[in-house]
């Protein structure tokens, strides 16, 4: 924590190196953070969230888009963004993606438009998750294209549909230890 309370958050905007200063309050609902915030008191993503929506003039027009354009907003680096139903060959794309996870690039994933409160198959609509890895396996007699990715909740929204954490049957213990 800064004792004056006052922080500079560089950002990137077309590319061009951005200081936004800030001060430390932070809206709060019942003593809570309204937005985003840390599991373990980090303030980095608070502050980050603040920047954005200053750059933007509110917290709510930051809502919506693609997370690349935060990525672009943090790093000043370029990104690529695949729109799902533009893809044509699924198992092509998944091999990129592979071959991306491999080479060590940040990927994030966005579910589709609508309200975060309402979920399909446990994800939330209208949300920004970081992907951790790709993996092919072949287990149960067929080959299985899966995607790690990190709840950015921590709790809630999680996927419920096959190689979910509650399927049991999907996991061995062999695949959970090599997947870790």
């Amino acid at each position: 924590m800064n004792d004056a309370g006052v922080y500079l958050v560089t950002m990137f905007v077309n590319g061009v190196i951005t200081p936004v200063i800030l001060d430390d309050w932070f809206p709060t609902v019942y003593g809570k953070a309204a937005f985003c915030s840390s599991n373990n008191g980090e303030i980095w993503p608070m502050l980050f969230e603040k920047a954005w929506a200053k750059l933007y003039g509110s917290y709510g027009r930051t809502v919506g888009g693609l997370c690349c354009h935060a990525a672009e907003h943090m790093t000043g680096l370029p990104t690529k963004s695949f729109e799902h139903k533009e893809v044509k060959d699924k198992d092509a794309f998944f091999k990129k993606m592979l071959r991306f996870d491999k080479d060590h690039l940040t990927i994030l994933a966005g579910s589709t438009d609508g309200d975060d409160s309402k979920f399909v198959d446990g994800i939330a609509q209208g949300h920004a998750y970081a992907v951790l890895s790709f993996h092919e396996i072949q287990a149960h007699g067929r080959q299985h294209q899966l995607v790690k990715m990190r709840n950015p909740w921590g709790h809630g929204g999680e996927w419920t549909g096959e190689w979910s954490d509650k399927d049991e049957a999907s996991w061995t213990p062999a695949i959970k230890k090599e997947l870790g």
